[in-house]
């Protein structure tokens, strides 16, 4: 089954310039992962086969943004 999900990660962060830096590095995993993504104005949206495997990222994502510096995060999914 063919599934996708639109993902907005939202960083607390010191400075516009250390937001994008983190953001940044959320996008870097998703491109790691291999699928295929679109990154838009206030979304990505990530495709693939698996269910699971997209919520797996999604969560990813948000430990992702917390290891870059990000003290607190929230996320629409």
């Amino acid at each position: 089954m063919s599934a996708s999900i639109a993902i907005q990660v939202l960083p607390n962060a010191e400075n516009d310039k250390e937001l994008c830096r983190i953001v940044d590095e959320v996008i870097d995993y998703i491109d790691g992962t291999g699928l295929r993504y679109e990154v838009g104005a206030f979304e990505t949206t990530i495709e693939c086969d698996d269910y699971n495997q997209l919520m797996d990222i999604a969560k990813e994502c948000l430990h992702v943004a917390v290891s870059a510096g990000a003290d607190k995060v929230s996320a629409y999914i």
